[in-house]
C-alpha cells in the first residue's frame, strides 16, 4: 500500500478528548493511536479514489476527530485538498468494500 507524507496538523484537542472518554488508555496507547491515525490519513491520501478503512484505535481517533467538525474540515482541506468523508460499512454499501484498502496498525 502506498503512503504519502504524514500530516502535521495539531491533534491536541482530539487527544485530550480521547483521554477523557477512554481513561483506561495509557499514554503509550494514545501516542501509538495518534501515530497510526496519521499513518491512516497518509494511506488515504496516497490511495485517493479507493476506500480506506481504519481498524481499532485508529477508527476511534478518526471518529473523535470528526466530532470537531470545523477542525476536521479545515485539516482535511489543508492536507488532502478535499473533505475525506466517513462512509460506514453496512448492508446498504457492500459494493465499495471490494475496492477498499484496509489500514492496520504496524
Amino acid at each position: 500500500m502506498e503512503r504519502a507524507e504524514l500530516p502535521t496538523f495539531d491533534l491536541s484537542r482530539i487527544l485530550n478528548r480521547v483521554r477523557k472518554e477512554y481513561p483506561e488508555w495509557t499514554e503509550a496507547r494514545i501516542a501509538r493511536a495518534e501515530r497510526d491515525y496519521r499513518d491512516f490519513l497518509a494511506a488515504a491520501k496516497a490511495n485517493k479514489g479507493k476506500q480506506v478503512s481504519p481498524c481499532g484505535d485508529v477508527e476511534t481517533m478518526w471518529h473523535t476527530h470528526i466530532v470537531y467538525t470545523r477542525q476536521y474540515h479545515a485539516d482535511c482541506q489543508a492536507y488532502f485538498g478535499y473533505y475525506l468523508h466517513h462512509e460506514p460499512f453496512d448492508d446498504t454499501n457492500r459494493e465499495w468494500s471490494w475496492g477498499s484498502v484496509l489500514v492496520r496498525p504496524a
